[in-house]
């Protein structure tokens, strides 16, 4: 028969994962049974709080976890399964979706002691119209939970929290409330200074300090604590732990340009949910100009214009620079003069290069640049741009992300020739 009958199912059932390897990975999953196996979801921060729950663990045991970039679907989940040998304790698996079926055909395969979930946002909204929609689609991870296990979930949020009726085990619940098992207070993260917190877990409480950027990844760090909790870790241990964890590439991750100024980059996810945590970061910081790059959000019913005049009304007041790059900046520019924006500080460009030359010239150190954009927009070429040549000239892209592609062609500048004109 050959391959060919693989490739029509898998054209009929598009959400089923690579066959072959998720045939594998059903059978490895199953011979790992001395590894606990925790899954972990939401629609922002599944990334975040992957990488702290996996650094918490590690200090208990040995830990494997998801390791390849957007790796958390259909092709990605039996690659992370496959990873995982006898002698791992526990397994981290990150689980996200971008199409219905996509959560429950992972769930089978990873079939998860613990789950965690964080969030439901809009995300993926031309295949999600609603966030009940997307809560369906999360709550999908529950039903391939082992008999015994325990869910780990986001009592703030009234989406995952009314998923506790499908969780088979026990649940644990986190968030901002003193009545839930892991409760934290006091977030504060005033740039340049990271982000702290005080964590309470059951009758113990610490202060822990972070070198995250913004208040937002409480969530994700509370939930990593939660899981961490019910698998014999102690909060000495997971304060430890967190302390080291960096953040996460292109999200609200701070990396210093040539010439001393310092971007943010948050161009991977772009949704519009995450849109104003972002922007609190530059509202609260301290910095000798705040700069918001702005190309597009994403999972917006909004019309075009009405995102860019969303833009403009969140900056006003917490940016000295508005930077547009979107075929219709202009008319976002025009807008930020008509609300009071001075017109030296709203500029507007087409394409990344035109911006990469003003902004090489304009930063300075002291400065702190925002970067947002969605991930259709491949604003990763601006900040490589800032740093060498790109060679990438597309306008259309399936990748998922800039930073591994080899189409990139990234050269550094010779170092003498970054340093922007005093």
């Amino acid at each position: 028969m050959g391959a060919g009958w693989l490739r029509k199912l898998r054209g009929a059932f598009p959400i089923i994962p690579h066959l072959p390897a998720a045939a594998l990975a059903f059978f490895w999953r199953t011979l790992m049974f001395r590894t606990t196996f925790i899954a972990v979801t939401g629609s922002l921060g599944k990334t975040t709080a992957k990488d702290a729950l996996a650094a918490i663990l590690s200090r208990v045991g040995p830990t494997v976890e998801t390791r390849w970039g957007n790796s958390n679907r259909r092709n990605g989940i039996p690659r992370a399964i496959l990873k995982v040998r006898p002698w791992h304790r526990f397994a981290v698996v990150e689980a996200g979706t971008a199409e219905p079926g996509n959560l429950y055909w992972s769930s089978l395969l990873i079939r998860p002691d613990v789950v965690l979930i964080l969030k439901v946002a809009r995300v993926h909204s031309n295949n999600f119209k609603t966030l009940e929609a997307v809560a369906r689609e999360k709550a999908h991870i529950l039903r391939f939970m082992r008999g015994n296990g325990i869910a780990a979930l986001n009592g703030d949020d009234p989406h995952v929290a009314a998923m506790a009726k499908a969780a088979r085990g026990r649940v644990v619940w986190f968030g901002s409330s003193p009545t839930f098992d892991v409760s934290a207070r006091a977030a504060v993260c005033d740039w340049p200074d990271r982000l702290r917190f005080v964590v309470r877990l059951g009758r113990e409480t610490r202060e822990l300090t972070t070198s995250f950027v913004g208040t937002h990844f409480v969530n994700s760090l509370l939930g990593a604590i939660a899981a961490a909790d019910v698998l014999g870790a102690t909060l000495d241990q997971a304060g430890g732990a967190i302390a080291e964890v960096q953040p996460h590439q292109a999200r609200v991750q701070p990396v210093i340009l040539p010439g001393g100024a310092v971007m943010l980059r948050d161009d991977y996810n772009g949704s519009v949910d995450s849109f104003d945590a972002a922007i609190e970061v530059l509202r609260r910081a301290r910095a000798r100009r705040r700069i918001l790059i702005v190309s597009d959000c994403s999972d917006s019913s909004r019309s075009p214009r009405e995102r860019l005049k969303g833009f403009v009304r969140r900056a006003q007041g917490c940016v000295e620079y508005l930077v547009f790059v979107n075929e219709r900046g202009q008319f976002g520019r025009e807008y930020a003069i008509r609300c009071g924006m001075s017109p030296d500080s709203v500029h507007a460009f087409v394409d990344y290069e035109k911006a990469a030359d003003f902004l090489r010239t304009e930063l300075r150190a002291g400065d702190l640049a925002l970067l947002r954009s969605r991930m259709a927009d491949h604003m990763t070429r601006l900040y490589y741009a800032l740093l060498g040549n790109v060679a990438c000239r597309k306008v259309v892209c399936s990748r998922n992300s800039c930073d591994s592609c080899p189409q990139l062609g990234f050269r550094p500048f010779p170092r003498e020739t970054v340093e922007p004109q005093p």
